[in-house]
């Protein structure tokens, strides 16, 4: 179908990853039917944030890392190579 559709993004998908939705690609060259549609998920950070906005991340990294019990050594927003 052409236009736009809405589809549900689920939680913590990382950028870069692949959804599909069934049936909504171009139509197939032979044969009935339409393909699936492809989507990469692109997510941007912003680079320069309020000192407000930075001191709400900084809170949600710490929370996050105290109930980091599954041991999954979430390093935080503010560390490269995460």
């Amino acid at each position: 179908m052409a236009g736009t559709k809405n589809i549900a993004i689920p939680k913590g998908i990382e950028s870069g990853e692949i959804l599909k939705i069934k049936g909504e690609g171009f139509t197939r060259t032979r044969g009935y039917g339409r393909g699936d549609q492809i989507v990469q998920i692109i997510v941007k950070t912003p680079k320069n944030l309020s000192k407000k906005q930075e001191e709400i991340l900084r809170d949600f990294e710490e929370l996050g890392k105290r109930e980091d019990r599954g041991g999954n050594g979430w390093k935080g927003f503010f560390k490269k190579g995460n």
